[in-house]
């Protein structure tokens, strides 16, 4: 059956004095209570403040989690939804709304209260999927279609570069390559050397690792930059090089530009190019002008064959 919330909550509000100064004792004690889980003794503090303050929404909320914590479910409601009705988390008061009507066996409501979350995860700052995935209190809930609806949403928003239209742009590049000339079809697979490109950071980053075949190693991080809506890749070698290049997906293929220092001292302008052949073939060409763009001379020109899957 369900609860009726709005004269509980009443009666909550009804036994709260009139608005004074808040006692900064009596908080940083039920919150020390608070934190170290001493609920019984938390829920005492936090109630004393709500007499002092009645629009206290942390407080209002940790009496509803006290409440939780110990069991007293019924009592648990009405406190978080006057936490949540005086601007607490959005987020997190209505994921804890959720879990007490669970507890509750009240699977409507929980499932009411977990979309509600799901929509207000944007505001929540990145909230992640496993507060609700991992949470016990939804064991009941976990097989139900509506609440790993909410979970993926929640995740989406948490981890939104595996779906993203730009941060899978250049997904083309991820697997293992073994790397030769271009223009030399007949050499060995790896004549020039292996590149291990995988994604790290939720697919947030393409990380790559370079070893080339007569010595030397480099890895570089390349990342959709949303603070400039243009991919990046920053470059770093063994001998202490590093490249720093900005670009697009554009044309069919993934084009960065950027520029170094010359030995002496002057601009070199540098083009990167990653242009897809199928699934398994990439080929990349760098490029270099030092007359400010008039003419480019092709540095490296490289056959990238997928050595396995990512």
């Amino acid at each position: 059956m369900r609860i009726t919330l709005a004269a509980a909550l009443v009666t909550l509000l009804a036994t709260a004095a009139p608005l004074t100064a808040q006692a900064p004792t009596a908080a940083r004690g039920a919150d020390s209570a608070y934190f170290r889980s001493d609920y019984a003794v938390a829920l005492a503090g936090y109630r004393d403040l709500v007499k002092r303050d009645t629009a206290n929404a942390i407080a209002w909320f940790r009496i509803g989690v006290s409440h939780h914590a110990l069991g007293h479910y019924r009592d648990a409601l009405p406190a978080l939804i006057a936490g949540r009705r005086l601007g607490f988390q959005p987020f997190a008061a209505q994921v804890r709304i959720a879990r007490t009507y669970a507890r509750l066996g009240d699977r409507a409501a929980a499932l009411t209260y977990l979309d509600s979350a799901a929509t207000s995860a944007v505001a929540a700052g990145g909230a992640g999927p496993n507060v609700i995935r991992d949470e016990p209190d939804f064991a009941s809930l976990k097989s139900d279609a509506q609440f790993m609806d909410v979970v993926k949403r929640v995740d989406a928003v948490r981890h939104p570069c595996p779906g993203g239209a730009q941060t899978t742009q250049f997904d083309f590049r991820i697997g293992v390559w073994n790397v030769s000339p271009w223009n030399t079809p007949g050499a060995p697979s790896a004549a020039a050397g292996v590149n291990d490109v995988h994604p790290i950071l939720e697919h947030c980053v393409i990380f790559e690792n370079w070893t080339g075949n007569g010595g030397g190693n480099g890895k570089s991080f390349n990342f959709f930059d949303t603070n400039v809506g243009k991919w990046r890749q920053v470059w770093v070698a063994d001998g202490g090089g590093s490249l720093d290049y900005t670009g697009e997906f554009r044309d069919g293929a993934m084009r960065f530009e950027g520029w170094t220092l010359g030995t002496n001292g002057q601009r070199v302008l540098q083009k990167l190019t990653f242009t897809p052949f199928g699934r398994d073939t990439v080929r990349q060409t760098f490029e270099a002008s030092t007359d400010a763009g008039t003419t480019w001379t092709t540095g490296f020109d490289g056959r990238y064959v997928r050595q396995r899957s990512p």
